[in-house]
């Protein structure tokens, strides 16, 4: 997985491990991501399974909740 640092992925995936996390509009950033994914392709995907069975449901909605507390929060001191 390749993904940005602008969609609340990065907490749930360790860069450099399961994936990548580039910052939104970085081209280069993106082009290493996928040379280094293409260049061990079978200890990436392995990775990544193992990591996507270990991560349930519920993991996935306590991330998201954390991410949008946030994102509320943040939104919140913005407009004291």
């Amino acid at each position: 997985m390749i993904t940005t640092t602008a969609n609340g992925a990065a907490e749930l995936l360790e860069s450099g491990r399961e994936g990548y996390l580039i910052p939104p509009g970085d081209p280069p950033a993106l082009a290493h991501a996928a040379e280094a994914i293409a260049a061990d392709w079978p200890a990436f995907h392995a990775r990544a399974l193992d990591r996507s069975k270990a991560l349930s449901f519920h993991h996935h909605l306590d991330a998201m909740e954390r991410v949008l507390l946030r994102a509320a929060e943040e939104r919140r001191k913005a407009s004291c």
